[in-house]
């Protein structure tokens, strides 16, 4: 394993230089490979001696936008990528609304191209933390963010709580890809982890290489400036006169590298102020899908957030749940868990849980390693269970099999009462963040216990759509044992189908969500596969 050393030292933000105390990881930094560390809505600088000068690098400063000779509002990507240690930026163009645009500013719709993700830094005000939302909106040419203030159990430091530093940290803002030599790309996941270094938060990124089959140049896939590239940082919205300009959450990745956003227009009753019709409440047009940092709540446990929130008051909230680390929580998560060195942010050359194999590419994970769940309000929910430990739910008929479970662990369905079936969107679910280097479809393997008739199918889409070919993965029934399956119900011979039935259709490379729904309980999910190879059988 190749390791790299992580940049000590200073780091810089639009507020002002911060020394950061990173010497007293040394020791894990050395130990275990390079951490993609930033501080929290901070940039890195890099004036250390390191293996690639891009390493600790965070590419979020764009160029202001400009205007085209043809009056075409030049805009810049919010986050850029790093070559030699400086930052590009990718770039499109589009028409004002007004058709005239001068000093990089569309006339009349001055908030047209902006996007808003720079929010102030979270302050104390004696005992009380007042943070804002990691997204904003424009009116006239600027950018605002709703806030949030709540009083500390002990005292307000730095804009943290001290009693739990990271609780509603917002880790958003990922180091900057960059080649790692001639045909690999090396890239963050736009979503980190939370850690506390000498009392303060700091944000934590898992690294991962991305392939270049046509080399990688400049800190991008040659021939395809996309791999890697997360579309999910839209435009704020605004209003544009009477109507309220207002943009999807997920965009695409065009030729250039440039994330295209589709842009929806709402006239409004009454007059459009601050990013808001006036008949609309603080919240109809706030979208809740970013929500703070996992971390460790306390040296046993790992406080994760749903990744679907409430808006309140213009500002979304978000319900957390606790998972119980028996060999304790370091570093955002749990010691122990499978694949706990991909995970942890690591830039190691390890650092991936994408097998390449020729043209194709293959993915696994377990189950229990997911990044978000939703109970969805239901009674029912996605359970631990292990070598360790049993979960309190019943009634639970089956006994425990952990022993046969990849890494001693499994997810179930509980409690176990017949209930009936559930559609994907609302079972209980758990999601995985994942990167594929290429589009495809991809075919989904699930590896599960088939104990009964009653306990054996399951759901799964991508990035909040439930397609029909991921809908009820069959298992035989009564086998008694662990097996993968592909088969989709009624898919062909019997009931429980035929294999290679099960898959998602994925049309831009980068991050993608792949979510996982309960349809029947008592369903045991001990990990699963998505590939692009037709022929491939898991052993």
């Amino acid at each position: 394993m190749t390791h790299f050393f992580c940049h000590l030292g200073k780091r810089f933000g639009k507020h002002g230089p911060i020394a950061l105390p990173f010497i007293s990881l040394l020791a894990f930094f050395l130990g275990t490979g390079c951490l993609g560390l930033t501080a929290n809505e901070r940039q890195p600088d890099t004036d250390d001696e390191v293996p690639n000068d891009c390493t600790g690098v965070s590419c979020w400063e764009p160029p202001e936008n400009g205007c085209t000779p043809g009056d075409e509002l030049l805009i810049y990507a919010p986050s850029g990528y790093c070559s030699g240690g400086i930052c590009s930026y990718a770039s499109g163009q589009e028409s004002c609304h007004s058709g005239l645009c001068e000093e990089g500013v569309c006339v009349t719709t001055p908030c047209q191209g902006m996007t808003c993700i720079d929010p102030p830094p979270a302050f104390c005000a004696e005992e009380d933390r007042t943070i804002y939302a990691p997204s904003g909106y424009c009116s006239g040419g600027s950018c605002d963010y709703a806030k949030k203030t709540t009083p500390c159990a002990q005292i307000c430091v730095s804009g943290a709580c001290q009693d739990s530093p990271c609780a509603e940290v917002f880790c958003r803002k990922p180091p900057a890809p960059y080649c790692r030599d001639d045909s690999n790309l090396f890239v963050f996941s736009p979503e980190g982890r939370c850690v506390v270094v000498e009392g303060l938060p700091q944000c934590l990124h898992k690294g991962q290489a991305l392939p270049c089959p046509g080399g990688c140049v400049d800190g991008r896939c040659q021939g395809d400036p996309c791999v890697g590239v997360v579309c999910d940082r839209p435009p704020a919205r605004y209003c544009d006169g009477a109507v309220m300009v207002v943009f999807g959450p997920y965009g695409v990745c065009d030729a250039n590298g440039f994330c295209r956003y589709t842009e929806q227009r709402h006239p409004c009753i009454e007059p459009c102020v601050d990013a808001q019709c006036g008949e609309d409440d603080a919240c109809t047009w706030v979208t809740c899908n970013e929500p703070p940092a996992s971390y460790c709540h306390d040296l046993f446990t790992q406080r994760i957030y749903d990744r679907d929130g409430l808006c309140q008051g213009g500002f979304c909230s978000y319900i957390h749940g606790d998972i119980n680390c028996p060999d304790g929580c370091e570093e955002g998560r749990c010691n122990g868990a499978p694949d706990d060195d991909m995970d942890t942010g690591m830039t190691t050359d390890n650092d991936t849980d994408t097998v390449s194999q020729g043209a194709n590419e293959t993915i696994s994970r377990q189950a229990e390693d997911y990044d978000t769940f939703d109970f969805k309000g239901d009674s029912h929910g996605w359970y631990l269970v292990s070598t360790e430990q049993t979960p309190d739910v019943e009634p639970d008929p089956d006994p425990s099999h952990a022993d046969s479970a990849n890494g001693g662990a499994y997810l179930e369905a509980l409690p176990d009462d017949d209930s009936g079936t559930y559609s994907s969107s609302s079972g209980p679910q758990i999601g995985f963040h994942v990167t594929i280097g290429a589009p495809g479809r991809f075919y989904i393997w699930v590896r599960a216990f088939s104990s009964g008739p009653h306990d054996n199918t399951l759901h799964v889409g991508v990035d909040g759509t439930w397609p029909d070919s991921g809908r009820n993965i069959q298992l035989l029934r009564n086998e008694d044992r662990w097996m993968w399956s592909s088969n989709q119900r009624d898919s062909g011979g019997d009931v429980f189908g035929i294999p290679n039935t099960i898959w998602l259709d994925i049309d831009t490379p980068g991050e993608h969500h792949v979510t996982f729904a309960m349809r029947e309980d008592g369903f045991e999910f001990d990990e699963w596969i998505m590939t692009t190879d037709m022929d491939f059988v898991p052993e």
